[in-house]
C-alpha cells in the first residue's frame, strides 16, 4: 500500500524500495509485481521493469493489464517489433482494447510504417 502511494507521489525510489520488500513478503502477487514494474518503468529503469512485468505474467498468464505493460516497456526500450507482437497477443485474447491498439500504431509509426497504422487497428478491433 504504502509503495503504490509513493508511487502516485512520484518518489518512485521509495516505492520501488517498498514494493521490492512487499514482493518478498507476498512472492505470489502478480499486483505487486506489476506495480513494481511501474515504478522501476517511471525510474527509468527499463530492464527492470521489463523483469518485474514478466513475473507478474508467470504468476497470471495473459493478464490483460500485464501484457499492456509490457507492450509499453518494449516501445520505451525501441523493441518495436516485440512491442507489436505483444499488442497482437493483446489483441487476440481482449479484442478491441484502446491501449493496446494506440501502442502498437505507435509501434508501426516508430518503424516509419505509416501505412501499416490503420491495417494495425483495423485488425485489431475485427479480431474475434
Amino acid at each position: 500500500m504504502l509503495g503504490r502511494l509513493s508511487l502516485l507521489e512520484g518518489n518512485f525510489s521509495e516505492a520501488t524500495r517498498r514494493l521490492d520488500e512487499a514482493s518478498r513478503k507476498v512472492p505470489r502477487s502478480a499486483g505487486v509485481y506489476l506495480s513494481l514494474a511501474r515504478a522501476y518503468f517511471k525510474a527509468g529503469e527499463l530492464q527492470r521493469a521489463k523483469e518485474q512485468v514478466q513475473k507478474a505474467l508467470e504468476l497470471k498468464p495473459g493478464l490483460c493489464e500485464a501484457l499492456v505493460f509490457l507492450a509499453r516497456v518494449q516501445l520505451r526500450k525501441q523493441d518495436y517489433s516485440a512491442a507489436l507482437a505483444t499488442c497482437h497477443e493483446v489483441l487476440e485474447r481482449f479484442p478491441g482494447d484502446t491501449e493496446a491498439l494506440m501502442l502498437g500504431g505507435v509501434a508501426h509509426m516508430e518503424r516509419g510504417e505509416t501505412d501499416e497504422i490503420w491495417l494495425f487497428i483495423q485488425e485489431g478491433e475485427e479480431i474475434k
